[in-house]
């Protein structure tokens, strides 16, 4: 098999797709949040849709198998895809989703936390 061929035989299993498109509409759902707050009736579900109708997720994934090939070699695909065929490697893919998921949220979390504490140590000095 080709090294594109592996590269794409790779990102199947991982179901990169799945999970660009996931990460895709929480970025544009969390920038209309941003817009919203900003601008009092953004047409919010008319932007998202037409966001989406744009979105080539070919060009992306050729975008991606030609990163996996700068970073990788042809027998370091080869080993990602006997481990992602394994039961271990079926569960990292199953809940790799959720567990980021869980990690964007606590890293939100965490960073207002951080700008709230700020604008408060802002607010002593003024």
């Amino acid at each position: 098999m080709e090294v594109n061929g592996d590269i794409a035989k790779l990102m199947k299993l991982m179901n990169v797709e799945g999970s660009m498109l996931q990460f895709l509409e929480i970025g544009i759902k969390m920038g209309i949040d941003q817009i919203e707050a900003e601008c009092e009736g953004f047409p919010s579900e008319e932007y998202y849709k037409r966001i989406m109708q744009k979105v080539n997720m070919g060009i992306l994934l050729n975008q991606m198998m030609s990163i996996y090939s700068r970073y990788y070699t042809r027998e370091e695909i080869a080993g990602l895809i006997a481990f992602y065929e394994t039961p271990v490697g079926a569960k990292q893919i199953k809940e790799i989703p959720a567990i980021l998921q869980e990690i964007i949220v606590a890293n939100q979390i965490w960073v207002e936390r951080i700008a709230e504490n700020i604008n408060n140590e802002f607010g002593e000095i003024s």
